[in-house]
């Protein structure tokens, strides 16, 4: 599928968004799919259901250890964005947030024009994650491919070479 073309699938545990103007501005563009969750219990069965490809969760949504939803979605899939939205100022909790591995913090005071730039940075930034995962496992086929004989499948005299510097290295 062509990137351009591309639906991205966000996953919304915000009961106040998606009760806003905002999450009417996220579902006017076309290139996203708003799926949404009324609890927590909800919330955990449709990332496994839907896999979505952004998670907006409200961080004081009742029933919310941030801990064990963050486990569970990068249990999912490690590279998935995990954008929490905070109406409060507490700094420690927000530190801790940022421990457990969200991706990015979004304090309640924000515009809809904010909010779709910073869905569409963190979307870029797991494209650019997946693109980079690719590349590094292409790289290891090319670089097995490259110290192989292909016929007998023997290390060649590349490899050899190689072996040969780290060997004198020690």
């Amino acid at each position: 599928m062509n990137e351009q073309n591309q639906t991205f699938k966000i996953l919304i545990a915000a009961p106040k968004l998606y009760r806003s103007e905002h999450s009417t501005a996220l579902a006017s563009k076309n290139e996203y799919l708003i799926v949404l969750c009324n609890s927590v219990a909800e919330t955990v069965e449709k990332i496994q259901s839907e896999q979505p490809d952004l998670l907006l969760v409200e961080q004081n949504l009742p029933g919310l250890k941030p801990l064990d939803l963050i486990i569970k979605v990068r249990s999912s899939d490690p590279d998935t964005p995990i954008v929490f939205l905070s109406e409060n100022e507490d700094n420690q909790a927000h530190n801790q947030l940022w421990s457990y591995g969200i991706d990015d913090l979004i304090k309640t005071e924000f515009s809809p024009i904010e909010l779709q730039h910073r869905i569409a940075r963190s979307l870029k930034m797991r494209r650019l994650i997946k693109l980079h995962n690719s590349l590094k496992r292409e790289n290891t086929g090319l670089r097995k491919l490259s110290q192989t004989d292909g016929l007998t499948q023997l290390t060649n005299r590349r490899a050899f070479n190689d072996m040969m510097e780290t060997e004198f290295a020690r």
